[in-house]
């Protein structure tokens, strides 16, 4: 069984919500639907900061290979479709 991570979690919500979303509303969206349990003293941040590293038009240094999402100028997240990059939600 595969652990799942806060990146899948708000994959998920993304999905659920079948539109782009603010960090704030995907975390609302992630805790309602229970997808996953934070432990940390600021959970809004450590979000944000892993929609910012799995971004496919982040500039932040720490950005890893699997990409999710897509930051519109809006400053909402959508998930990235596969093939061209751009958000599909």
């Amino acid at each position: 069984m595969n652990k799942k991570t806060i990146s899948t979690a708000a994959v998920e919500a993304l999905k659920h919500a079948g539109k782009s979303l603010t960090p704030t509303q995907i975390f609302d969206l992630i805790l309602e639907k229970k997808l996953y349990e934070f432990k940390a003293k600021e959970p809004l941040n450590i979000l944000k900061s892993e929609l910012r590293k799995h971004c496919a038009n982040s500039s932040t240094p720490m950005r890893k290979s699997a990409l999710y999402f897509y930051l519109h100028k809006d400053g909402s997240y959508g998930l990235l479709n596969d093939s061209d990059g751009r958000s599909v939600v």
